[in-house]
């Protein structure tokens, strides 16, 4: 597999491939931030994305007062992105040998982290300018300071302005400029300048939408206590045992809630552990202490075995408390999986606590949002979430055969034209992420250029809870459905612990695999009816057979898929790593090279396998067959299908996609394909040419061109033909590049040397 990123060509895991090419992730990928304005002294560092896009409309109400104290959050970046890509390749692939080898919290900051040099050069940064550092972490990515808004004046050369919030009937502040530091130690963001958009829970306090057939076990046939185990894990004995299961909250609960809820659906009392942090105090009441009891109370009717649930709780004032809460959860890694039920403006440093995660094997599970389809126009609807980073969950309206009763159906849940109903759409901001790539969009209305949301999904209705000392009421959200997911993930990494394996970690590579598989209507609840269309949205998104857009891959059934989310390392090797390039003329299979692949068998039993392409320009042969321990190995080619010659010029990617029959196990491997194009694997920053200009030449000789750095960047190049090693070159210069160059990048500041794009003249 591959991932292309602004600095390198480089093999990828599932989890990151291509998702540099967006801005908003840009520094996580990288590991350093964006310079500007060099001083002889010490460079100024400007930092990007700290004024939110609807200032641009809005005129100031007045500015906040110089005295007004605030409380911010400064990351800084991980380092190491080459090595990062290859370990969360090797950590989720089924066939590495280093599969689910997960890194303690001290290994990842020692392998990743910002260093210590680094993280001190800010302290005292932060000390000499007068500011009080409020808070540091172990992991060296986030140092927590209190100061006032005259502090951001004379610090951060920024101006902090009240606004009108064009959705809210509030006021809100953001500064009137991007921030700058006089410090040489790479930064990432400053969370905690705006509150244009505030957390918020994902709770709907009524589900004004019910199935003829609800028949739950709570007041008026609502769903709680056993009914979710009984529809999503008939037959299953695993409850969660041994396990920790962790919430990210922005209030508290009344513990007797608990204790009722559970009462009045015999459940046992599992332990609840509180973690305070940014110095809340204590439940304020109201819809947000619901979401704290409905995720608590989820958790529990899935899982009521769980060791016990660490409940981690901040005031939520900003994304300042949020960054804060999740390093902490992160930091202390006491939990493989962990749910959200809270949405806020993502970053980049939100991005790299979800990598860390990813690679200490924990699972983040994050409800998708309750008013429908995105409109990312829409500047009233905030309730949407689209990292690739994590799983989004989405909604459905659930029906059973009654009171602890077995699935009977489900549909998308939608209610009142999308007021209430599960979020879903299109990223703007993130590219595909490869475990996406390959899946027909044109049934679900989904991109294949950008990342698609939810993955999966479970009941979002009908949810009977008790809240705000003994308030019972019926609620909706995906917000119950994250946290049944988290707790079902709790019944898999209990498998997983009495196998002697390792926990899940970061589901959506298997998911995927598995939604592609042969297996998929048997590991999964596909929903094929409802919508979350709304009156701003009316033609999106809709239930189809396979991915949408409202549920992703759908629901668990169970059994099946506790055992095929196992940790088993698979037995079947395929080589060699990586994956498989092709470059065709527009019409033309004259030039398509096929590939060779081994396939071996390591294992103790027989193991029949087969090989899918995930589109149709792909084959393989043999598609299928049987591979006996110890014995011979077998050659697979892979090649281009005559379908290829149909496809227009462009770049394209694709997917093959081995099942391990007998283990239940789906590889993968990234397929690019380039047709008619001149220039392949481009780019510098974007990941495309256009800021090359082509000044002459012929096809089949030499071709100049000229390429021009992204402003702020400084870079040397070197350019390498098939003959020769060129010289060293200012960025911008003039490139002589014949059939085969390969272009370095190096960074002066740091040396970092990456292949950032080949050049290739087809014949």
């Amino acid at each position: 597999m591959f991932w292309r990123t602004a600095a390198y060509f480089v093999r990828l895991p599932p989890i990151m491939r291509r998702l540099v090419l967006a801005p908003r992730i840009l520094g996580v990928v990288l590991g350093f931030a964006l310079f500007a304005d060099f001083a002889w002294a010490v460079p100024r560092q400007i930092l990007r994305g700290h004024v939110p896009s609807a200032v641009a409309g809005l005129v100031a109400v007045d500015q906040v007062p110089g005295g007004q104290r605030l409380n911010v959050a400064v990351t800084l970046p991980l380092r190491d992105a080459r090595h990062l890509t290859k370990l969360l390749q090797d950590l989720y692939d089924p066939a590495s040998p280093n599969y689910h080898h997960y890194l303690t919290p001290g290994q990842f900051t020692d392998q990743f982290g910002p260093t210590a040099d680094d993280y001190q050069a800010l302290i005292q940064f932060a000390q000499s300018n007068g500011l009080t550092v409020s808070a540091t972490f172990p992991n060296r990515t986030v140092l927590d300071l209190a100061l006032s808004a005259a502090d951001v004046r004379r610090v951060l050369h920024v101006t902090l302005r009240r606004y009108r919030h064009p959705a809210e009937n509030r006021l809100f502040y953001a500064p009137d400029g991007e921030p700058s530091v006089d410090l040489a130690a790479p930064l990432l963001r400053i969370e905690g300048l705006d509150n244009y958009v505030r957390p918020r829970p994902l709770i709907r306090a009524s589900a004004p939408s019910r199935s003829s057939r609800l028949i739950g076990s709570a007041t008026n046939g609502d769903y709680g206590g056993p009914d979710f185990r009984a529809a999503y894990a008939p037959g299953v004995t695993l409850d969660g045992t041994g396990q920790t299961l962790a919430l990210f909250e922005n209030d508290g609960y009344f513990s007797n809630d608990i204790v009722q809820y559970e009462t009045n659906f015999a459940l046992p009392n599992v332990p609840l552990t509180n973690v305070l942090v940014d110095g809340f105090t204590g439940p304020s009441g109201g819809e947000a202490v619901g979401e704290v009891s409905l995720d608590i109370e989820m958790a529990i009717s899935m899982a009521p075995g769980l060791a016990r649930i660490m409940v981690y709780e901040s005031p939520g004032a900003d994304s300042a408390d949020e960054v804060n809460l999740l390093n902490q959860i992160v930091s202390d890694n006491a939990a493989a999986q962990i749910s959200s039920g809270w949405v806020w403006a993502g970053s980049p440093s939100f991005d790299q606590i979800y990598l860390q995660m990813a690679a200490q094997g924990q699972s983040m599970f994050q409800a998708c949002g309750d008013e429908g389809a995105y409109n990312w126009t829409n500047a009233a609807q905030i309730q949407r979430e689209d990292s690739p980073f994590e799983t989004l969950v989405g909604g459905t309206t659930l029906t059973t055969t009654g009171p602890v009763g077995g699935w009977v159906s489900e549909s998308a849940w939608n209610a009142d034209n999308g007021t209430n109903g599960t979020g879903g759409g299109i990223s703007p901001t993130y590219p595909l992420p490869s475990w996406q790539s390959g899946i027909s969009m044109s049934p679900n209305g989904g991109s294949t250029s950008y990342r698609n949301v939810p993955d999966v999904a479970m009941t979002g209705n009908n949810v009977w809870i008790v809240y705000d000392n003994g308030t019972t009421e019926s609620v909706g959200g995906t917000s119950c459905a994250a946290p049944l997911w988290a707790a079902f993930t709790a019944l898999i990494n209990q498998r997983n612990a009495s196998l002697g394996l390792p926990a899940a970690g970061f589901i959506n590579p298997a998911v995927y695999a598995l939604g592609r598989s042969s297996n998929y209507t048997a590991t999964f609840h596909d929903i094929t009816n409802g919508n979350n269309t709304t009156l701003i949205s009316p033609d999106q998104f809709f239930a189809v057979p396979g991915f949408d857009l409202c549920t992703g891959w759908g629901t668990p059934t169970g059994s099946n898929l506790i055992n095929a989310l196992t940790a088993t390392p698979d037995p079947l090797r395929m080589t060699p790593p990586g994956g498989i390039e092709f470059t065709i003329r527009s019409g033309s299979l004259a030039s398509a090279n096929s590939q060779t692949f081994t396939l071996t068998n390591i294992g103790a039993e027989s193991v029949k396998w087969a090989f899918a392409p995930g589109v149709p320009w792909l084959s393989a042969a043999p598609a299928t067959g049987l591979l006996h321990p110890g014995g011979p190995a077998q050659a697979v080619t892979v090649s281009l299908s005559p379908a290829a010659t149909n496809l227009a010029p462009g770049t394209y990617l694709g997917a093959l996609w081995l099942t391990n029959k007998t283990y239940v196990i789906v590889q993968s491997r990234d397929v690019l394909l380039a047709v008619g194009a001149e220039v392949l694997n481009g780019g510098f920053e974007m990941g495309d040419f256009t800021d090359w200009t082509l000044l002459g030449g012929t096809q089949d000789g030499g071709t100049t061109l000229t390429w021009t750095a992204q402003a702020g960047l400084a870079y040397q190049l070197q350019y390498k033909t098939s003959l020769s090693s060129g010289s060293w070159l200012n960025s911008g210069a003039v490139i002589e590049a014949t059939k085969g160059t390969v272009v370095t990048a190096t960074d002066p500041a740091s040396g970092d040397a990456s292949r950032f794009y080949r050049v290739q003249l087809l014949p």
